[in-house]
Formats: structure tokens, C-alpha cells, sequence
């Protein structure tokens, strides 16, 4: 999709004042919205399903120009070796009060799990779709309940989280300073993720790689786990709404969080070591436990944010529950 683009120049006038077309998510459909995209997912039909390597899929989304004036758009190209995607047209102009329809076709080259951002300009604001295609079969990308699953600390999970995690903490990953921070290597994930697919872990992989497939699991679930919180719980930032909404989650999510807070604090139980205090765990895991709905990226970061304190807040006040029923069993013995 690569794609060039120039604006025919404008004589010097009188500075115009231009209606703020940005996207609002939180009021779609309002008449207050200037542009609005008929979706903000390309998923092309597959749902959850596996996409078919070397067959091409089509999906479109219609730009509708709510303004008294003419706004230019323009589709930038994704980096990736493993797929291609195409839009016609990549980029033009919409009329005022009009529509235009964009027309996508991806082909997947290689199997993989395409969990991206295609970024829309508009008048030089930026626009995210969400781009999320998997053609892998096996352990990533797939719904939990599908899944063997074992027990692990007293939750049952996917087998494979616990093998990872087994494999990490043997490793000595707990002492490993900027856990979870720290990238494993690309070809090294990638691999260890076939091996995985494949039911050929073997357990004796860098740390980090094992941090980053942790983290990569949770990021390529069907629906990420924290989306399942109304977004009005995210945006209030209140520690106490989050923890109460936490609390009534339901199977999967329930089980696969308390499996993974429990995890992370044990981690944090060696920040003096790996230097990851509950903080730092919830500023790197976040972004892979909740995806932005909307296609303004400030609101997205804004968000993300939002995620990153309240799971900093959920961490804290688990282990400190944790702290307090030891405490109790040990006046007991």
C-alpha cells in the first residue's frame, strides 16, 4: 500500500476558521460529529475465525463528511512481511455532506496474527482503524475457552500461560532486572510462538521471550480482557468502581486476571532485584489487556493511561489483601 499523495497549494488568504471534524468516539452517531467512519475495525468478515494464507478477503468502511467543506484523506501504509493490504482509494478528498467508500483487500503471505493499527489522515489528524486478522491455529489468538486447561496457584488457565510461566520463573526471570519491560528477540518470538502452535514447547527459552509471548497472548485474545469494563469505569479513574467491576467479571476474564495479578506480584515481590515495582508491571502490561475502541489516538493514550493506574491500584490492593489473609493464618499457627 504504498501511496504518495501531494494538496494542490492554496493562495494566501484570510486564516480560515475549520470545523473540528476530529472523531468522538464517546458521541458516534451524534449530529455534533463532523466525520464519521461506518467502523473502526477491519476484521474482514473473519470474526475470530482463522484467515485463509494466500486467498485475499475484502472488508470496506464508508467516511462520511458531516462539514460544510471539502476534507482530504489519505491512508497510510502498514509495515509487515506477512501480509499486504490495499485500499482504492488510498487517498482524495470528500465532498461536503457526502460519503465515500473505501474498499479493502488483505492477503495474508505467511501465518501470523495481525493485531495492528491503519492510520487514516484527515486534513493532518491522524485516525486509527484497528487492523486484527489471525491465521495462526493453535494458542494465540483464540478464544480461552478453547483451550486445555490445567490448574496453576490455584486457578485454572490455559495450560500453555502456565507452562510459560513455569518455564520463566525457572529461568530465573523473577530476578531478571526490567522483566516484562525488556523485549525478547523478534526472530526468537516468532519462533518459540511456531513451536508453541506446534505443541513443541520445550521450556528452555531467554526470559524475555517468554515475557514478551505472556504478554503477546493476552494482547491477541477475541476481545482483550479490560474491554469488557464499562468505559465509563475506565474514564472515571475511580480505583474503587475498577476494583467493584473486577469483581464481577465473569469466567474467562475473572480467572485469566486473578491468574495473571497474582503472577505479576510475585514479580513485584522482587522489584529490589528486577526493578519492576506494581507501577512499572501496570505501565507495560496494560496496553495489552486493553484496546482502544475509538479512533482518536489521544483519547486511545489517554486511556491507556487510565488502564495502566487502575491496574497499578488493582496490584496494590490485591497484594495487600494477599498480605493481610497471611498475616491472619500466621496468629492462627
Amino acid at each position: 500500500m504504498g501511496l504518495t499523495s501531494s494538496k494542490p497549494g492554496r493562495r494566501a488568504t484570510e486564516p480560515r476558521v475549520r470545523a473540528d471534524y476530529r472523531i468522538n468516539p464517546a458521541k458516534a452517531g451524534s449530529k455534533e460529529h463532523a466525520i464519521l467512519l461506518s467502523k473502526n475495525i477491519l476484521d474482514f468478515g473473519l470474526s475470530d475465525k482463522p484467515c485463509p494464507v494466500g486467498s485475499p478477503v475484502n472488508d470496506e468502511i464508508t467516511i462520511i463528511n458531516n462539514t460544510e467543506e471539502k476534507l482530504h484523506f489519505k491512508f497510510e501504509p502498514i509495515a509487515s512481511k506477512t501480509c499486504k493490504l490495499t485500499c482504492n482509494p488510498s487517498q482524495g478528498a470528500v465532498k461536503k455532506n457526502k460519503r465515500v467508500t473505501i474498499h479493502f483487500i488483505f492477503e495474508m503471505n505467511q501465518p501470523d496474527n495481525i493485531n495492528s493499527k491503519v492510520t487514516l489522515n484527515v486534513e493532518g489528524e491522524a485516525h486509527f482503524i484497528r487492523l486484527k486478522v489471525r491465521s495462526d491455529t493453535g494458542v494465540f489468538g483464540c478464544d480461552p475457552s478453547s483451550l486445555e486447561t490445567i490448574d496453576d496457584a490455584g486457578f485454572r488457565v490455559p495450560r500453555i500461560l502456565a507452562m510459560m510461566k513455569e518455564a520463566l520463573i525457572t529461568n530465573g526471570g523473577l530476578e531478571s532486572e526490567g522483566i516484562f519491560r525488556l523485549a525478547g528477540e523478534a526472530l526468537d518470538i516468532k519462533q518459540v510462538k511456531v513451536e508453541m502452535n506446534a505443541n513443541q514447547f520445550t521450556g528452555n527459552y531467554d526470559v524475555n521471550t517468554l515475557a514478551s509471548l505472556i504478554k503477546i497472548w493476552f494482547r491477541e485474545l477475541p476481545v482483550p480482557i479490560l474491554n469488557v469494563f464499562p468505559k465509563e469505569v475506565i474514564e472515571a479513574s475511580d480505583p474503587q468502581a475498577f476494583v467493584e467491576a473486577y469483581d464481577n467479571l465473569v469466567h474467562p476474564n475473572k480467572v485469566l486476571m486473578d491468574w495473571l495479578i497474582d503472577f505479576l506480584n510475585r514479580v513485584a515481590e522482587k522489584q529490589d532485584i528486577n526493578k519492576m515495582s506494581a507501577q512499572n508491571l501496570a505501565i507495560v502490561l496494560a496496553p495489552n489487556l486493553y484496546e482502544p475502541t475509538g479512533t482518536d489516538p489521544m483519547e486511545g493514550l489517554v486511556l491507556s493511561q487510565k488502564c495502566a493506574q487502575l491496574l497499578t491500584q488493582l496490584l496494590i490492593s490485591r497484594h495487600n489483601l494477599q498480605s493481610a489473609e497471611l498475616n491472619r493464618t500466621d496468629e492462627w499457627t
